[in-house]
């Protein structure tokens, strides 16, 4: 008997517990999640400075160090227009020689980013293919993946060469027999695609894995040339979430008490910016380089496509991002269950049905039931909107927001639109602690009862529509622009931070802002 009972209330325990696990995992999430945006935001603004990112695109991108790098990046951050980099790509693919095959890779790499017109190259990727030794087959796999063509090389050949390369410790050099942190993580990037259709290919990644375990500093860094740098550690990100695995929770890449992210954060610089050694100053390799790690984890965590797969397509997130917290519905319905669940096996003791599968299977079923809820979120339009002011904790003051669209006022019959371009009159709004022009938007909308999507990850977060209009809507340069106290920031509006007294406005431009003023 004291068995049974024994059995029935460990069940219980490790059911308690695993919740428990779970909880503190989404908040370590939550917490990785936040780290990587504030790095992401610090790399923008030393980018830009005081500019928007889409006037530094515009006006800077061209002529910035690692412009190639740069628009494969931007292109797998968010909505930016990268066209006034078309030409200066084409032409530096064109520039370069023969001899420098992996950098007419690259420049042709981020073309296919941008989604620029490639018939003019497409023949002479041919050219590049096997050129520069294994590196040349990397991009050249990453080039045959998205799209381009080759008459001679198809993608299987390509990875036969590459895992014919692979030396005895399990990685891939430019020369030698002892695996490289860089190259091999390079390797993986452009093999990874493959893994789940070729079990070579498995294969060959997970001894790669182990090795690049291996090469780990204690401090969770790596060393290249003897060196320790955020490059190395930021190729191994982006290799291992092409993979499917989290760079900073898997325990091969977790040393004592350092993660990836550590390692990364030590070449952090006042400005944002990265430097290539400890102590160093600002390096433009390292700092691009680092950007997209961090925006592969980004992508794998939002459940997109790897950094080098250039797919448009958005899918839904694989982890969901949302605060640690449990909604009270959930609690209370666990609770319930969790009573009824007891209720239960008393009464099977009661009755003397003490049978261990009597007590195993009222646990399986609050299993399921508790899954079910935590892995819900039920919410009406009722509960989503309401005219009530929200209340807020830590309140520090007072700011307004309002929301015009006098660019297209007048300028259509659409009933949506209206006719004076108000679509929210300046209103007042409490202001917490921490709180960002985004946070104040989702409670504006959601108290008047106003439409709003967004897009982009959290640090990055876009506006695509407001009051069912919508950025493109009215012209190719047509959006949604913020601006507080007259001033268009320079970051995301999830990224900056307001203070009491503040004004807030939504405007709509035809212009990326040229024909409005706040």
């Amino acid at each position: 008997m004291k068995k049974r009972f024994l059995l029935f209330f460990l069940c219980i325990s490790i059911l308690v517990s695993s919740l428990s696990a779970q909880a503190e995992k989404n908040t370590d999430l939550e917490s990785t999640a936040d780290r990587v945006k504030n790095l992401i935001g610090g790399v923008c603004a030393s980018l830009t400075g005081e500019k928007e990112m889409q006037a530094w695109i515009s006006s800077s991108l061209s002529g910035a160090p690692a412009a190639d790098w740069y628009a494969i990046t931007l292109s797998q951050m968010g909505a930016y227009d990268l066209s006034s980099c078309k030409d200066f790509l084409l032409t530096s693919f064109k520039n370069t020689s023969y001899k420098a095959a992996v950098t007419r890779q690259k420049f042709a790499l981020a073309l296919l980013a941008i989604e620029a017109d490639i018939s003019s190259i497409q023949s002479e990727i041919d050219q590049t293919i096997g050129a520069q030794g294994i590196m040349s087959r990397v991009y050249g796999l990453h080039l045959l993946h998205n799209g381009f063509t080759s008459e001679t090389y198809t993608e299987d050949a390509i990875i036969d060469t590459i895992l014919s390369l692979q030396l005895e410790d399990g990685g891939w050099a430019l020369s030698g027999s002892v695996g490289n942190v860089d190259v091999t993580a390079m390797t993986l990037q452009a093999l990874a695609p493959y893994r789940k259709a070729r079990a070579d290919v498995q294969s060959a990644l997970d001894r790669a894995a182990e090795l690049l375990s291996r090469l780990q500093e204690e401090d969770a860094g790596y060393k290249s040339f003897g060196v320790s740098n955020p490059e190395s550690a930021s190729q191994v990100i982006v290799a291992l979430t092409a993979m499917g695995i989290d760079p900073f929770t898997d325990g091969r890449f977790i040393k004592g008490e350092y993660t990836l992210l550590d390692a990364i954060e030590r070449f952090l610089l006042p400005s944002g910016a990265f430097s290539h050694t400890l102590g160093g100053t600002e390096s433009p390799m390292a700092t691009v380089q680092t950007l997209y790690g961090l925006i592969a984890y980004e992508r794998m965590l939002e459940g997109k496509t790897a950094f080098y797969t250039f797919d448009k397509t958005e899918v839904a997130p694989v982890y969901e991002r949302n605060a640690s917290s449990v909604p009270t519905y959930k609690r209370v319905a666990t609770g319930i269950a969790a009573a009824l669940s007891a209720f239960a096996a008393v009464v099977f003791f009661l009755l003397k049905k003490r049978n261990y599968k009597n007590y195993l299977f009222i646990f399986i079923l609050f299993a399921a039931f508790t899954a079910f809820i935590f892995l819900s979120d039920f919410e009406s339009a009722d509960d989503y909107y309401s005219s009530a002011p929200i209340q807020k904790e830590k309140v520090i003051g007072q700011v307004t927001l309002e929301i015009r669209c006098d660019a297209i006022a007048g300028a259509t019959d659409k009933k949506h639109i209206p006719q004076d371009g108000t679509i929210l009159a300046s209103a007042s709004f409490a202001l917490s602690e921490g709180d960002t022009v985004y946070d104040i938007l989702v409670e504006a909308c959601k108290t008047n009862k106003l439409h709003m999507e967004k897009s982009g990850a959290e640090g990055m977060i876009y506006i695509v529509g407001l009051g069912y209009i919508y950025e493109f809507e009215f012209g190719d340069l047509s959006g949604w622009k913020y601006y507080v106290n007259g001033v268009s920031p320079s970051v995301g509006c999830d990224q900056y931070t307001l203070k009491d007294g503040d004004s807030i406005k939504w405007l709509y431009s035809l212009e990326l802002g040229n024909d409005i003023e706040p």
